[in-house]
């Protein structure tokens, strides 16, 4: 693993947990709960939400900012990044929905498409920042 994989696994971590938080904890809140009920607790187990992101984060780092920077690609990113956030949330949202009582379609499709929006923003700002910094 190389130093510039590092930094930017470091510069994507803290705001994919941020803007992922004020999302679900505070924007979209209500919707979850009016969806899921019971399924969202008020009480979250930290450790499998740390794991999740920093696997994700790795997962971010390595399929999209990497190649994207590499070939100085904003549309790569874009694409790359659109991708990876629909194939996580998606397997996810989709599996959750045939195993779970109490899921809902609209909560699938909604957080399908937050999974790519925060994954194609993210990257976004990270390679504004890798770009404008020389990360």
């Amino acid at each position: 693993m190389n130093t510039r994989f590092v930094k930017l696994f470091l510069v994507t971590l803290p705001i994919l947990v941020v803007i992922d938080f004020l999302w679900a904890g505070i924007i979209a809140i209500d919707f979850y709960r009016s969806q899921a009920g019971d399924l969202i607790t008020m009480t979250p187990n930290i450790p499998p939400l740390v794991l999740f992101y920093l696997i994700y984060t790795t997962a971010i780092t390595y399929f999209v900012l990497r190649p994207a920077l590499a070939a100085r690609s904003f549309k790569l990113l874009l694409i790359n990044g659109a991708l990876l956030g629909l194939t996580a949330y998606g397997t996810y949202d989709l599996v959750t929905l045939g195993l779970t009582p109490g899921w809902t379609t609209l909560l699938t499709i909604v957080d399908i498409i937050w999974g790519i929006v925060l994954t194609t923003g993210v990257s976004a700002i990270v390679y504004s920042i890798a770009t404008r910094f020389k990360i």
